[in-house]
């Protein structure tokens, strides 16, 4: 006898769902990996915004004191922590600093946007030169629970710039 009926076998839907399952799978695994890298291109950029505007703020925050103004309190960068040394390669103990780039003394964690650390030396330029090179690296790192100390911070964004500063 004969068997005629139309369909498919148990085993031909049990290699399709599989073939399915693992497709899928795939896919969202690949997914997951794209908006993780998304996620962290995005607080790069963020950090790198945040770097320019410390360095614009530092360099505005030295004119300012040339011209007789207060050093910002609520700035991250104290106003003498210039290091003579021109080898200096530490960097500062991290702060939580805001996306404004304020420090957040007492605030709850939930509004810190990055930790954090600098490294801050001038280099002479001879005697005759009428400038101090200043140099100021920065070191953003997130996510914010790095700035403890007791957790490493997954990524960070680093960059170093000189400004001439009259002696």
């Amino acid at each position: 006898m004969r068997n005629n009926a139309l369909g498919f076998s148990l085993i031909e839907v049990v290699i399709a769902m599989a073939i399915t399952v693992f497709a899928i799978v795939s896919i969202m695994t690949l997914l997951g990996g794209a908006l993780q890298s998304n996620r962290n291109s995005e607080q790069e950029i963020e950090a790198a915004n945040l770097a320019a505007t410390l360095l614009l703020q530092y360099r505005n925050a030295l004119d300012g004191k040339r011209s007789g103004n207060l050093w910002p309190g609520n700035f991250p960068i104290k106003e003498n922590d210039v290091d003579s040394d021109a080898a200096k390669t530490e960097y500062s103990t991290p702060i939580g600093v805001a996306q404004n780039g304020l420090v957040l003394g007492g605030v709850g964690e939930k509004d810190v946007k990055f930790g954090l650390s600098y490294k801050l030396w001038r280099e002479d330029l001879g005697e005759k030169a009428p400038y101090y090179l200043v140099n100021l690296g920065l070191r953003l790192m997130w996510p914010p629970v790095a700035i403890n100390g007791k957790n490493k911070a997954v990524e960070h964004y680093d960059t170093v710039s000189s400004i001439l500063v009259p002696k």
